[in-house]
C-alpha cells in the first residue's frame, strides 16, 4: 500500500537531491533551479532562493494515478510561517531612479510574495503556479499572527487557520472518492492547527475532479525569511501510500448521509453513523435531490455523535426560496451553534444567548445565490469557530467560542432547498499506521529546581543570593542593569530616554549540562503602542563566553506584533541575520506575560503564555554545529533593533528532566 517513502539519512551537498534515490527506494524529483536542496543531519534543507518564485525550489515524487484513500504525508518544519516580500521605504527619487531601470530592462513593478509554501498533490512537479490544479496546503505569511493556513479549492484559497507558529507539522492530503480532497494535520498538543500527535486534525475537504490524469506528491519553496534574515525550511520525512479505511466517500467522518432514496429521514439509518430522529416532531424526506421539507415548512433530523465534532460539511441546492441551518454542538439540554443560510445572508448563531442579540456574525455576501449548489463547511477547534461558504470564510474571521462537551449534528430545511449530503468527522482521528511519520520533536517532562521570585531589595543583581533562588547571580556579559525592589520586582535599568546599553546577560550556575527548562514572567514597559518604549528580555543558556544560545522578547512600536526571537553565538561566532523568530499574541506593553522554553543542548522549544511558538535545532541554522554543555543559566536583556526601555521581571524558575529531578529529590516549586 505504500507507494513512495522517502527519509533523509542520505546526507548530501545542495544541487545534488533532486534526480537521486532515497534511501528506501524514492525516486526524487522537482526542481532546484539555484541548487538550494540539501541533505544533513536526518533532515533535507531548503534554503532561501535568491530570486523568489514558484517553481523554482521544491522536491516531488510520482507519478500517482488518483485514487481514493491515496495520501501524501509530509512531516515538515517551515522556515519562517511569516516569510514574505519586504521592501524598505522609498524616496521619491529612489523610486523614480528604480522605475527607470526597471523599464529599460522590461520590467514593471516589483513582485510581492506573501504564500511561502506548498504542500500536496501537483498536476506538475515543477509547477509556477501550484495554487492552480492541485489539492494542496498553503503556508501564507499573517504578520502579527505569523501564518496562516490555506487550502485550495478549485484554484482558489481556503482560510483554515490562522496564528500558525513555526514548530513542526505532519500535512496530509487525501484524494476523495468525488475527485476532491481532504486536509488533515498533526503536531504538538496546544497548538493551533493541528491534532496532538499520534492523532490527526481534519481542516478540510476540497471539491473538484482529479481525473485520471498523473499528480505528484510536492513540496515547493517560494520565499524564506525577510528583510535579509536567512532561515532553513527541513523536512524530516515524506510518504505516499493508500489508506483503505478512507476509501468511502465519506472517509473519515463519524457520520454521513446523501439522502438517497424516498420516505422520511426521521428514524432511517444514516450511511455512516446511527439513526436520524426528528427536530421538533417534523422531519424532511428522502428525494432524488436530497433531504427536502415536502410542504415547504421548516423541517429538521437530528444525529448524535459520539465524539466532539470538528468539520463539518454539507452541500445545499437552494432553490428560489430555499432556507437551511446547519446545527452542531446540540444535546444534553444545549442549544449549541448554528449557521443559518438564506438568500442574501449567512449567520452565524448562538441560540444561548438572547434572541435580540444571539448572531454572532450575519454575512450578506455568502448568502443562498439561486441555481446551483453551494458547499458550507464549519471548522471547530473547540476554542475558535471557522464557516466557509463555497470556500469563503463568513464574516472574514475566526470566532471565539466556549468549548463545549456535547457532539450533536443537526441541520433544519424549509422553502424548495435540499440538502444534497452532510458529513460529521471529529476533532481528532488517529494517524492511520500507513501514514505513521513519527512524532515532532519534543522535550522530555521537567520539574522546576531553582525557583527565584526576586524577594531582596539590591541597586543590581550582580553578586546577590535571594532568599527564594539561593544561588550567586553573575554578570557573564553586558554593562547593563537590573534593579532588585523585592516581592517579584526586578526592574530593567532603563527608561524611554535612557534605554539598556547593549547586550546584557545575568546568570546562575547549572547543575545538568543537557538539560533546562526555563521560564520568565515579566511585564514589559509603557501602556500601549506608541509610546516609545521596548521589551528585549529573555533567557540565555550559557556554556562559556563564546558559546550560548539566546532567546528573548520582541516588542517595538516600529513592528505589528510581537515576536520570541533566537540567537545563537557559537564558537565566537554570531550573524544577527541567522535569527530564527516567530511572531506571537498575547506579549504587550504592561501586560503580564510568560515566556518559556526547554533546550536539550541541540534542540529546543519554546512557548509564549503556554502556547508551543518555536522549535529549532542548532543544526538548523548551523549544519556543523556541535551540542552545548549548559553551564549556567539566565536572564538577558538583549539588544535587537533597539534596546529594553525597562521590563520588570517577576519570576524566573529553571527545571531538570523530572526523572533525575525525583531521583535526587531535587524540586524548587
Amino acid at each position: 500500500m505504500v507507494r513512495s517513502d522517502d527519509v533523509f539519512t542520505d546526507d548530501r551537498p545542495a544541487g545534488t537531491v533532486v534526480g537521486s534515490l532515497g534511501p528506501l527506494g524514492a525516486e526524487r524529483l522537482g526542481i532546484d533551479v539555484e541548487d538550494k536542496i540539501s541533505i544533513d543531519n536526518s533532515a533535507l534543507r531548503m534554503e532561501p532562493l535568491i530570486e523568489q518564485g514558484w517553481g523554482r525550489e521544491g522536491i516531488a515524487y510520482g507519478p500517482f494515478t488518483s485514487e481514493s484513500g491515496l495520501a501524501f504525508a509530509a512531516h515538515i518544519l517551515n522556515g519562517h510561517n511569516a516569510s514574505q516580500t519586504f521592501y524598505f521605504p522609498e524616496s521619491t527619487r529612489e523610486r523614480v531612479r528604480r522605475w527607470l531601470s526597471d523599464a529599460r530592462r522590461g520590467k514593471f513593478g516589483r513582485p510581492h510574495h506573501y504564500e511561502n509554501l506548498t504542500v500536496g498533490f501537483l498536476d506538475d512537479p515543477t509547477s509556477s503556479d501550484p495554487m492552480r490544479g492541485s489539492h494542496v496546503f498553503v503556508m501564507h505569511a499573517a504578520t502579527e499572527d505569523n501564518g496562516e493556513l490555506w487550502s485550495t479549492d478549485n484554484g482558489r484559497r481556503v482560510r483554515l487557520v490562522r496564528g500558525v507558529q513555526n514548530i513542526p507539522f505532519v500535512f496530509v492530503v487525501v484524494f476523495r472518492a468525488d475527485g476532491g480532497a481532504a486536509y488533515f494535520s498533526s503536531s504538538l498538543a496546544d497548538v493551533p492547527g493541528g491534532g496532538s500527535y499520534p492523532m490527526l486534525r481534519p481542516l478540510g475537504i476540497s471539491s473538484g475532479s482529479s481525473g485520471e490524469r498523473p499528480w505528484y506528491a510536492a513540496i515547493q519553496q517560494r520565499i524564506l525569511g525577510e528583510v535579509g534574515y536567512t532561515v532553513s525550511t527541513r523536512v524530516y520525512r515524506t510518504r505516499v501510500s493508500l489508506v483503505p479505511e478512507w476509501a468511502e466517500w465519506w472517509g473519515s467522518a463519524m457520520l454521513a448521509d446523501r439522502f438517497a432514496g424516498e420516505g422520511p429521514v426521521a428514524d432511517s439509518h444514516a450511511e455512516l453513523g446511527g439513526t436520524w430522529r426528528a427536530l421538533n416532531g417534523m422531519g424532511p424526506d428522502r428525494s432524488a435531490r436530497g433531504a427536502w421539507s415536502t410542504t415547504g415548512a421548516e423541517v429538521g433530523a437530528m444525529l448524535p455523535t459520539s465524539n466532539p465534532v470538528g468539520l463539518i460539511r454539507a452541500v445545499v441546492a437552494p432553490g428560489r426560496v430555499g432556507r437551511f441551518e446547519l446545527r452542531w454542538r446540540a444535546g444534553n439540554d444545549e442549544p449549541g451553534l448554528a449557521v443559518r443560510l438564506e438568500h442574501g445572508s449567512c449567520t452565524l448563531i448562538d441560540p444561548s444567548r438572547d434572541p435580540a442579540s444571539n448572531a454572532l456574525v450575519t454575512d450578506h455576501a455568502r448568502g443562498f445565490r439561486r441555481g446551483g449548489t453551494h458547499v458550507v463547511q464549519v471548522l471547530d477547534d473547540g476554542r475558535k469557530v471557522a464557516v466557509h461558504v463555497d470556500g469563503e470564510l463568513v464574516g472574514d474571521q475566526w470566532l471565539s467560542v466556549g468549548r463545549v462537551d456535547s457532539a450533536d449534528v443537526a441541520f433544519s430545511i424549509g422553502g424548495d432547498a435540499a440538502l444534497a449530503s452532510i458529513e460529521a468527522h471529529p476533532l481528532e482521528i488517529p494517524v492511520p499506521p500507513q501514514l505513521d511519520l513519527g512524532p515532532p520533536w519534543r522535550p522530555p517532562a521537567s520539574l522546576v529546581v531553582f525557583d527565584e521570585h526576586f524577594d531582596t531589595v539590591a541597586d543590581d543583581i550582580a553578586g546577590v543570593v535571594t532568599p527564594s533562588g539561593g544561588r550567586t547571580w553573575e554578570r557573564s556579559e553586558g554593562p547593563g542593569g537590573i534593579v532588585l525592589r523585592g516581592e517579584g520586582n526586578a526592574r530593567v535599568r532603563a527608561e524611554r530616554d535612557a534605554p539598556n546599553s547593549g547586550r546584557t546577560i545575568f546568570t546562575v550556575p547549572w547543575n545538568s549540562p543537557d538539560f533546562a527548562d526555563v521560564t520568565i514572567e515579566m511585564t514589559p514597559p509603557g501602556r500601549s503602542k506608541g509610546e516609545g518604549e521596548n521589551g528585549r528580555v529573555g533567557m540565555v543558556f550559557w556554556q562559556d563566553a563564546d558559546n550560548y544560545l539566546v532567546i528573548n522578547v520582541f516588542l517595538d512600536d516600529v513592528f505589528d506584533g510581537a515576536s520570541i526571537s533566537t540567537f545563537y553565538h557559537l564558537d565566537g561566532y554570531e550573524n544577527m541575520y541567522d535569527a530564527v523568530w516567530t511572531l506571537v499574541r498575547g506579549v504587550e506593553w504592561g501586560g503580564r506575560c510568560t515566556l518559556r522554553a526547554a533546550f536539550d543542548g541541540m534542540c529546543f522549544l519554546s512557548w509564549a503564555n503556554d502556547e508551543p511558538s518555536l522549535v529549532r535545532s542548532l543544526t538548523d541554522v548551523y549544519p556543523g554545529a556541535a551540542a552545548l554543555r549548559i553551564e549556567r543559566v539566565g536572564v538577558i536583556v538583549n539588544e535587537e533593533w533597539g534596546n529594553d526601555t525597562g521590563t520588570v521581571i517577576h519570576r524566573f524558575t529553571a527545571g531538570d528532566l523530572a526523572e533525575r529531578a525525583l531521583r535526587a529529590g531535587d524540586t524548587g516549586g
